[in-house]
Parts: structure tokens; sequence; C-alpha cells
């Protein structure tokens, strides 16, 4: 394996890691986004009910799910009493509702007729890219592809991932495992999810500000947790504020150890894969705030 962590060495590409009840919330974890504006005033069955009950939505490579599991609904008594996974047909099957939901007309009703409330936790496009990459060529989780309830578009990445020819010297990264890997229409349906941002029963959230990583200040991780307990009708009292934050910090570590955080884009991305992602996610960037514009 080539690695590098040069950032204007074009003859590598990479660099080495080491390898319940009834209401209910529902959370989406994406990274990326086509942004949906929410300007008009709610109508009066779009407002969210004090009490409703929560499950959670995930993009692929993202770790939104886990952080919701293992940091909210560990240390907050009010979450796990609503939290549901699963919804029941009028023939007595269950639907899954957690994990990865695309930004349907199908899926927009099943929150309403639900009552259900929306965790919108995503990251930075770019960061969630190498982390997708990286999960597949050093084998993170071996055992998620095995599972029959993968979802089509995590596997027809790692598949199309683990088939490039990382000792490629002449592509850049972008180029190599977006373009060379035939993955951009992937990609696209795993960004739409991110459309869900600006829904009106939806709190949209960083993953860089809930777990204070990347710039993101004590401020932007405190004021993030109370939008978050807030949104979801329970106290966001100090203590409880900085229990989370701790929480969160602990998950952070615990994480970075594990290396699912990946490298960062910077160390990986040349200026012909700038170009490359302006051209393909750049505006995604804009909406969600990671960018003012395409001088990056």
């Amino acid at each position: 394996m080539l690695i590098s962590t040069k950032k204007h060495n074009s003859s590598t590409l990479l660099k080495q890691v080491t390898p319940r009840k009834r209401d209910y919330i529902l959370v989406l974890f994406v990274v990326s986004a086509f942004f949906v504006s929410c300007n008009k005033p709610l109508d009066a069955d779009d407002r969210i009910p004090n009490s409703t009950p929560i499950t959670t939505f995930s993009i692929v490579g993202s770790i939104g799910h886990q952080y919701f599991s293992e940091v909210l609904r560990e240390n907050v008594e009010e979450i796990d009493l609503r939290y549901v996974s699963s919804l029941r047909n009028s023939d007595g099957s269950k639907v899954k509702i957690s994990g990865h939901r695309s930004y349907t007309e199908g899926n927009k009703s099943l929150i309403k007729e639900n009552n259900l409330k929306v965790l919108f936790i995503y990251r930075d496009p770019r960061d969630n890219l190498t982390n997708l990459v990286y999960r597949s060529l050093y084998d993170w989780v071996p055992s998620k592809w095995k599972k029959p309830g993968v979802h089509p578009n995590a596997l027809s990445f790692h598949r199309k991932v683990k088939q490039v020819d990382t000792v490629d010297t002449k592509n850049t990264f972008v180029k190599l495992f977006v373009e060379q890997a035939g993955t951009r229409t992937v990609l696209d349906s795993i960004f739409s999810v991110s459309a869900w941002k600006g829904h009106p029963r939806v709190l949209s959230l960083k993953l860089e500000d809930l777990l204070k990583m990347h710039g993101s200040t004590h401020e932007d991780q405190s004021s993030a947790l109370k939008e978050v307990l807030d949104f979801l009708n329970i106290p966001s009292t100090d203590n409880r504020i900085k229990r989370l934050a701790r929480k969160s910090n602990e998950f952070r570590k615990k994480k970075s150890r594990k290396h699912e955080f990946s490298v960062p884009w910077q160390e990986l991305f040349l200026d012909y894969d700038k170009s490359l992602f302006k051209g393909y996610w750049g505006r995604v960037l804009i909406d969600l705030g990671y960018e003012q514009d395409y001088d990056w």
C-alpha cells in the first residue's frame, strides 16, 4: 500500500492508519446534503407535540447512530423510554425505521403519521468520504459486510473500493476512489439523505459540534447539546449538559483510538481532488455551512 502524509506528493495517495414504547424521536445521521429550506410557517399538524417517540436514521459511513446510542440514550433516561427502532404494519409485520432513510414522500409520510422527531446529525462530506474509503481499505468492520441487513449503498461502495488498485501512482485520492472506482452514483445517493435538513420535524446538528472536534469549541458543544435536549422537551440543566459533554468527549477519544475518524481530508486532497469535489458536491458544503463559497 502506498501511503503519503504530504499533501503535494502526487506519487502516493493515502496515509497509513493502524488499523418502546409510544412516542418516537427520529434521528438522522447524515454527512452531506442537498439543503431544503423551511421558511414557511408550520401548519398545525406539522407542529411537534410535547411527547413523541424516538428512532434513529443514519447515513452510510456516519457514526451518528452510535453517538445517539452510547451518549444520549445511555445518559438521558427520558430518551430510552421513547426510543423505537421499528414499527408494526397493519398485518403485524415489523418495519425497520432506524438506519438509512432516503428523503422520499413515503418516508416523509412515515414521520408525520407516526409523530416522529428527527435529530439530523451530519459531518463534513469530505471527511465522510475519507472515512468510507478507509473503512473498506483497512476492514475496520469486517463482520458488517456479512450481515443480512447491511445497506445496499454501503455494500456497493465497499465492494467498489476493494477493487481499486491502491498502488496506482497516477491518480489522486478523489479521482481514484470516486471516478476510477465508479462510486459517484453511490455517493450521490448517500449524500442525498441529507436533504432531510430543514424538514419541520428535524433538528440539524453538526457531529463536529457534538464531539468538539475539528475546530469546534466548548461553547459550540454546549449549545448543540442544549438544542438537542430542548428539541426533545427534556430539561436542559447545566449538570445534564456538562455530563453529556463529558460523555461526548469520551466517545470521541474512544473512536479516535479505533481510527474511526480516519485521516482529515486536508491531508489527502490535492488541488485536483478539490476541483473534482467542488464540481460534485460543492453546493452541499455551502448548504451545510462548511464553506461559504467555492474558493477553498
